[in-house]
């Protein structure tokens, strides 16, 4: 453009401003820039922290499963080995149902939130059941809602997420989730060792989901206003 005799010097300097600013980085650069804008985006630490109480939830279920089934011991092993994989099969029909319906609605936030919801409700409400078959049935409504959670919950973040960090904030999303599933379990042995009880984990569990759960209306705030921002 400088050399452009019918433009005004103000002119060219705007058309060489904006060919810089749309001109291929490096890639070192452009992978600073994209995990610095992540880092700062407070809906991807929002989505984090969700997926975080998504996964420990699953490792609830994961936990309590066997106790319930303990109390079931008069029970052939076919029995018992049917018995185990239905909250497993409720995860699958979650995961399709709500997906399906999520697509059919073109809505996520609300999909989210309710299937985190029904999770941590039937959690908690088997912590305090004594009877196995109920306690199995609820387990598998927990099942249902975590499956559904996880089916809907990738929709979001790469909604909201650009193209050019797509891959860095999935990345950060997923380091903090693993985090969770790493430490859940020994957060729940540690809960289980101190109490001497089956009960109180399940109610760390359920307590974290809902906090999953409440954070989703926050992340859907902070989404609707930075897209009237821009």
């Amino acid at each position: 453009p400088q050399h452009a005799r019918w433009l005004a010097p103000a002119e060219k300097e705007w058309i060489a401003d904006e060919l810089e600013r749309q001109a291929p980085q490096s890639p070192k650069r452009a992978d600073r820039g994209a995990f610095a804008s992540v880092v700062m985006d407070v809906r991807t630490w929002l989505a984090a922290i969700i997926w975080c109480s998504t996964l420990i939830g699953a490792n609830g279920l994961i936990f309590w499963l066997p106790q319930v089934i303990k109390e079931m011991s008069t029970l052939n092993d076919l029995a018992i080995g049917v018995l185990s994989a239905l909250p497993w099969v409720g995860v699958a029909i979650g995961m399709v149902a709500n997906s399906w319906h999520s697509d059919l609605k073109q809505e996520r936030y609300r999909h989210l939130g309710i299937a985190l919801a029904v999770g941590t409700i039937a959690l908690f409400l088997a912590s305090l059941v004594s009877h196995g078959a109920v306690a199995l049935f609820l387990l598998f409504l927990g099942g249902v809602g975590l499956g559904g959670a996880q089916g809907v919950f990738w929709s979001i973040p790469t909604a909201f997420l650009q193209r050019s960090v797509a891959a860095a904030g999935i990345t950060l999303i997923n380091l903090v989730g693993n985090l969770g599933s790493l430490l859940g379990p020994y957060i729940i042995g540690l809960i289980r060792a101190r109490s001497d009880s089956f009960a109180e984990p399940i109610w760390f569990v359920a307590a974290v989901m809902a906090s999953g759960a409440i954070l989703i209306s926050l992340l859907h705030v902070s989404e609707r206003r930075l897209t009237r921002g821009h």
